[in-house]
């Protein structure tokens, strides 16, 4: 079922945020997500490689090939 992002407010989704606790928040995640990641612990729900990020983005939009 797709959310409804009409019902989030403006500045609560995604990483542009006018919250700055929200923002806070999010950058506490971001550097814990990176130190797991220097720290050798790779989880394959949360990362994928550039060349699947770039398949993934070609299905979306494939105007991007041109």
């Amino acid at each position: 079922m797709a959310k409804d992002y009409d019902s989030i407010p403006v500045g609560k989704l995604g990483f542009y945020t006018d919250d700055l606790d929200v923002f806070e928040a999010r950058i506490a995640e971001i550097e814990a997500d990176m130190e797991e990641v220097e720290a050798g612990y790779e989880d394959p729900e949360k990362w994928v490689t550039s060349e699947q990020m770039d398949e993934e983005l070609l299905k979306e939009f494939p105007w991007l090939k041109e």
